[in-house]
């Protein structure tokens, strides 16, 4: 039995220059698309419109209130260098492998949306219902801030442009740079741990690193990368890690942030202190309930396949297959 997934490296070309040339052009996209908040950052100190500490102050926070901007605007502005570099990563694979953006997310003919909104929605509500419990043991660590002014643009921006920064991360990482792994790897286990890696160590330089510890919080990082590449791995698509990466960030920007957090906003509640062992004993728990009722749900084989070797069935392609899909 091939593994249909990892299979789509196949069609098209899937020469290692391409992947090292659309890479360097991904990094470069992004970074022009970062330009914009330099120039107001710039721009502000030159003008002495901030001083020298807030500055220093938002390069470590990633908080635009200390530089005079509008929270939701540098929400928007940051999610700017995901787009480009989401379009750049469009073009290349077009065009430089030739072969559909669709086969990065889905080995189906289709992409499964049903399955995007599920896990969307079973991961807001698991989100919500561990907050729940939270509130009720320490209600007062929890203020709450709602105007509508400021809630309803962030709400659009969260639900409207915060999907193409997670859809990216995980197009890159759990759809490009693991398929192209694929094609080498001999065993599984292998493009499923680098990739996760790769996620922890891009979020590297998270305000949520300084605040809670660089141990705790690659630990997690990397563990959530493991979580969905396992599940991209298992359901032979992206549809379920892209349904809750994009729960996560959205539930983070419009509905409860803390101090620390990379996506600081206007939230409807604030919380003065958070747990970080706690949230991450939180997660592999809820991650483990998901992938058992994922498991059930699909009706997915055993998760020995995690380990097993890479299959590719490259001899029963088609020519049609190898060339475009």
């Amino acid at each position: 039995m091939t593994d249909s997934f990892f299979r789509q490296a196949l069609k098209g070309d899937n020469s290692w220059i391409w992947y090292f040339l659309a890479t360097i052009g991904v990094v470069i996209a992004y970074t022009i698309g970062q330009i914009p908040i330099l120039v107001i950052a710039f721009l502000k100190l030159a003008k002495r419109e901030i001083t020298d500490a807030e500055m220093r102050a938002f390069s470590e926070s990633a908080n635009f209130s200390l530089i005079g901007v509008d929270t939701t605007l540098g929400l928007a502005l940051v999610i700017l260098g995901f787009v480009t570099g989401l379009g750049a990563l469009y073009l290349f694979v077009r065009y430089l492998h030739k072969r559909s953006f669709k086969s990065l997310i889905t080995a189906f003919e289709n992409i499964r949306w049903g399955r995007i909104w599920f896990a969307f929605g079973i991961w807001f509500a698991f989100t919500a219902v561990v907050e729940l419990v939270l509130y009720a043991v320490h209600p007062d660590n929890y203020t709450f801030h709602f105007e509508l002014s400021k809630f309803l643009p962030l709400l659009l921006v969260s639900l409207f442009l915060l999907p193409f920064q997670t859809s990216f991360e995980e197009i890159m990482l759990r759809g490009y740079a693991l398929q192209g792994m694929g094609l080498w790897a001999k065993y599984r286990a292998f493009p499923i741990l680098l990739t996760s890696v790769i996620f922890g160590l891009l979020h590297g330089f998270n305000p949520e690193i300084r605040e809670f510890g660089f141990g705790v919080m690659m630990t997690y990082y990397i563990s959530v990368g493991v979580f969905l590449a396992i599940l991209t791995v298992m359901d032979e698509g992206l549809e379920l890690a892209l349904g809750i990466h994009a729960a996560t960030n959205i539930y983070g920007a419009a509905f409860v942030s803390f101090q620390g957090s990379a996506l600081q906003t206007d939230a409807l509640f604030f919380t003065r202190e958070v747990n970080a062992p706690l949230m991450f004993a939180l997660f592999v728990v809820t991650a483990f309930i998901f992938l058992v009722w994922s498991k059930r749900k699909f009706g997915w084989g055993s998760f020995t396949k995690l380990t097993g070797r890479i299959q590719l069935g490259q001899n029963d392609l088609t020519d049609s297959e190898l060339v475009n899909n």
